[in-house]
């Protein structure tokens, strides 16, 4: 496999990664702002979410942090 196919891939990996990123942030946000007014039941089901879509965003940030140091290390001919 030639370098431009590996860029290539790892734009399209990090592509979906981002999609992901913006969606968990999203349910974080919310999710987040309901917790604060929710109390009861509800409330703790609304926090397991947040806690939930927080562990995606860190899982998803690491992978992100990943492809960009392969992408360093194409750039300085490691690979």
């Amino acid at each position: 496999m030639d370098i431009k196919e590996k860029v290539d891939i790892i734009a399209k990996q990090a592509d979906i990664i981002y999609k992901k990123i913006f969606i968990f942030s999203a349910i974080a946000g919310g999710s987040w702002i309901y917790g604060i007014k929710t109390n009861g039941y509800l409330g703790f089901i609304v926090w397991i979410v947040f806690v939930l879509a927080v562990i995606g965003l860190v899982i998803n940030l690491t992978r992100q942090g990943t492809l960009y140091i392969e992408l360093e290390e194409i750039k300085n001919g490691k690979s």
